[in-house]
């Protein structure tokens, strides 16, 4: 397991666990785990901005709403955030954004490094 994209993976704090996750979403969908970790990294933002939607439908329902509801729209509002997380697997979703970021600013770093030989002067 500790080859290649795994092994990296591994070093940058996924853990075995959430690469067999990784690896069952890839398998599932067809594409390879590389695909699949990005696909879940740049849907971080879409689930943030359902949070937000959902924040926001939450307030406008209480300011609109009558003083007696308030605690049904509290509790109807945990039911929906808990149904969201248990279907989107948000952490899952954070890690993957995070190794994107990490492995980027690594690669970065050794570009940065290491001109390309072409660009040398001789």
């Amino acid at each position: 397991m500790e080859n290649g994209i795994e092994g990296l993976m591994l070093k940058n704090g996924l853990t075995p666990k959430d690469i067999h996750r990784i690896k069952k979403f890839s398998r599932r969908s067809g594409n390879s785990i590389q695909v699949e970790i990005t696909n879940l990294g740049n849907s971080l933002f879409r689930l943030i901005l359902v949070f937000l939607l959902l924040i926001l439908t939450l307030c406008s329902a209480i300011y609109f709403s009558s003083d007696n509801n308030h605690t049904s729209l509290i509790i109807s509002f945990l039911i929906a955030v808990s149904i969201i997380c248990f279907f989107s697997a948000p952490r899952l979703r954070y890690k993957s954004f995070l190794f994107i970021k990490k492995t980027k600013e690594n690669n970065d770093k050794e570009y940065s490094r290491d001109p390309h030989p072409y660009h040398q002067r001789k």
